[in-house]
């Protein structure tokens, strides 16, 4: 280290300047990042070694000048990351090797949030779906994955929606290609509509690693279909994971991902053995559809996930609100029973450690939840009880994956 560094700040006062961040960054990765001269020469100079930023870098920055970056955060979409690294590891690095880290959260810390465990479940499950790479370290491809893990496949649906890497992976996109097949060609609409319940195909997915069956689902006289991805072998018989249970995945947008053929004239695919190991397969899926609406029908089971903070203030809201009167105890008490931005969720860590006592503690509470406008959420209806027989299958696809590892 020289005993004199140039250090120069920017955004410390909000707002953004397009032209002050661009001179910083060209004074960070002249070479690729700067402007040049009519012979293609960089004119900016070399001056800064070390650039922090925020996301604001994460797309759209050539910075393969550098050949170290450190996340000193670990994202919930771990896609971010991947975003931040393809800045430093590009095209036209002059560097044989490029150091990409990243800061794990301390061992107190990860236990509350469990996010390197979050990062890899949602690793391997876009892994499992389209293909992720190497992100995390030591965390390569072709991972052993966890479908029944629903807290995980719960959250694939944001990854696929802000994973930028398709539009065909959203929701949205598969309801706009329905409806513009059932406009176009009402010959098409019929055909689908008159299909008795229980109808099925096949084909070979080049998107997908792996064998599995996709299976749409109705059940009782609810009219939101309900989807279940079974991942099988080679031979097309079940799989199960660590624990001794199928690898399945409830998630809608997993199961559409994998089950879309892409195109009309796609080749149908479908043997005898496939046809016949359909059925083992929808036992599991049928299954795991009751299971899951039974446990929905507890109004347990509609609890919000609420952030530590919050819940610290629940229980002093209780333990030591009752000079409240018990109506505004209660109603502070649910009110409290939400699940708030991390910027609330912060502020409310602070009005507990800014209070001396317990009741300046819900003075505190209590303004934080004004100033946020946040009320009490609305009930929510349990399921009604289903029998199993009520689960019906209403189509289903078989699926070969032949996406090389």
């Amino acid at each position: 280290m020289g005993a004199y560094a140039k250090v120069h700040e920017r955004g410390e006062s909000g707002g953004v300047d397009q032209g002050g961040r661009a001179a910083t960054i060209a004074g960070f990765a002249p070479r690729t990042a700067g402007p040049r001269n009519a012979n293609g020469a960089p004119t900016a100079k070399d001056e800064y070694d070390i650039l922090f930023a925020t996301d604001v870098l994460a797309e759209g920055m050539n910075l393969q000048q550098a050949g170290q970056m450190i996340n000193y955060d670990l994202p919930w979409n771990p896609m971010r990351i991947v975003q931040r690294h393809g800045r430093v590891d590009r095209i036209g690095s002059q560097h044989d090797y490029v150091h990409l880290g990243l800061f794990f959260p301390s061992e107190r810390l990860d236990d509350l949030l469990r996010l390197e465990e979050r990062l890899k479940n949602k690793l391997a499950l876009a892994d499992a779906a389209v293909g992720a790479g190497e992100v995390l370290p030591g965390r390569g491809p072709g991972h052993e994955v966890n479908l029944t893990d629903d807290h995980v496949t719960d959250e694939f649906e944001k990854l696929l929606d802000a994973g930028g890497s398709s539009a065909s992976l959203s929701g949205e996109e598969y309801r706009r290609r329905l409806y513009g097949a059932f406009t176009t060609d009402t010959t098409t609409k019929t055909e689908i509509l008159s299909l008795p319940y229980g109808s099925g195909s096949g084909f070979e997915n080049p998107a997908v690693h792996g064998n599995g069956y996709v299976f749409c689902i109705r059940i009782g006289d609810s009219h939101n279909p309900w989807f279940r991805y079974v991942a099988v072998d080679e031979n097309w018989s079940l799989t199960y994971d660590d624990t001794g249970n199928p690898r399945i995945s409830g998630d809608t947008l997993i199961s559409l991902r994998v089950a879309d053929p892409g195109s009309a004239s796609t080749p149908r695919w479908l043997d005898d053995l496939v046809y016949d190991r359909a059925f083992d397969a929808w036992e599991v899926a049928r299954t795991d559809a009751f299971t899951t609406w039974s446990q929905l029908t507890d109004p347990n089971a509609f609890q919000p996930d609420m952030p530590l903070s919050f819940r610290d203030a629940h229980q002093l809201v209780f333990r030591a609100g009752g000079y409240l009167g018990r109506e505004r105890q209660i109603d502070l008490a649910n009110r409290l029973r939400s699940v708030p931005s991390a910027k609330v969720s912060r502020q409310m860590r602070r009005a507990l450690n800014e209070g001396r006592t317990d009741e300046e503690r819900i003075d505190l509470i209590t303004d934080v939840l004004e100033e946020a406008g946040i009320t009490a959420p609305p009930p929510r209806e349990p399921l009604p009880d289903v029998g199993l027989h009520e689960v019906r299958l209403v189509t289903w696809m078989a699926v070969r994956g032949t996406r090389e590892v």
